[in-house]
């Protein structure tokens, strides 16, 4: 029985993708990953070369380039910003299959794993699905749910999603290219929620006034470790915006007088504190 797909391109930025290249690479299925153009060499370069996998910096010119070419063609999508042009997504033959963390129709769009996190989501997870002329509207293919605890942050939770993004993909690759996939339809319309890169849990600013819960919330979805994927989170204390390293609930059995800075800290309120503060400067 031969393959669905002539041919197979990964498209997108980060381990997700090259992961999923490294998958499809290892069955020995030819395949090619193609990352968005940068100045210099990326790891995923690297990696890639290393693998043995065929590699690009594409433009959109090249992404023109696979929709023009002859036979049936699978692009599969992952932590990938590029938006399809309608003239694309209308080809009938070429399938765009897309990596999504989220429980589709739930947190369509941009930083799903924050947003859910700050909306005291109980449970996630990720979503393979078609690619049609929206945003994360096309019919599902595959879902798995995972927690998000009390304790869960973004880069956490971006991390666990991405490693069930590949597992999940590894269990059906055979049948996306057999086309053995049951489709179920993307709800969206009725329940869908959909957050743009603009879009921020709290506008990024952290309110003392808010309840216990939510500002913890907020901590936990600005958590991305030693990146800022939703820019610098901040507090307004005296007049001036602060920038944190750490944070951290206070012991309770200790008293502290809310809002009060000392040794490089900032006490939010009864519960939490801001370590490592630096002064953020606003234009």
């Amino acid at each position: 029985m031969h393959y669905l797909y002539d041919k197979i391109y990964i498209l997108g930025y980060g381990r997700t993708p090259l992961a999923c290249a490294a998958l499809i690479h290892g069955l020995g299925i030819a395949c090619c990953f193609l990352e968005k153009s940068r100045m210099h060499q990326s790891f995923s370069e690297r990696r890639a070369h290393l693998l043995g996998i065929p590699y690009k910096n594409w433009n959109i010119e090249d992404i023109y380039a696979i929709f023009e070419q002859k036979g049936r063609i699978l692009v599969l999508s992952a932590n990938n910003d590029f938006l399809f042009p309608k003239d694309l997504v209308s080809s009938t033959n070429v399938d765009i299959i897309n990596y999504h963390n989220s429980l589709l129709p739930h947190h369509r769009g941009m930083n799903a794993e924050a947003w859910a996190i700050y909306d005291n989501n109980l449970k996630t997870g990720i979503t393979w699905h078609f690619v049609d002329s929206g945003i994360d509207t096309g019919n599902i293919i595959f879902q798995e749910s995972l927690p998000i605890t009390d304790t869960t942050t973004s880069i956490q939770l971006l991390e666990k999603q991405s490693d069930l993004a590949v597992n999940v993909l590894r269990k059906n690759i055979y049948n996306i290219l057999y086309g053995n996939i049951d489709i179920k339809s993307n709800t969206w319309e009725k329940e869908g929620s959909i957050h743009y890169k603009k879009d921020v849990p709290g506008n990024g600013i952290l309110e003392s006034r808010w309840s216990n819960s939510k500002i913890w919330n907020f901590l936990r979805a600005m958590d991305y470790g030693p990146f800022y994927n939703l820019g610098l989170p901040k507090i307004l204390f005296n007049g001036k915006y602060y920038g944190w390293n750490k944070y951290f609930k206070i012991d309770n059995s200790k008293k502290y007088e809310k809002k009060f800075s000392k040794e490089n800290n900032i006490i939010v309120n009864d519960i939490f504190m801001l370590t490592d503060i630096f002064e953020i400067s606003e234009r």
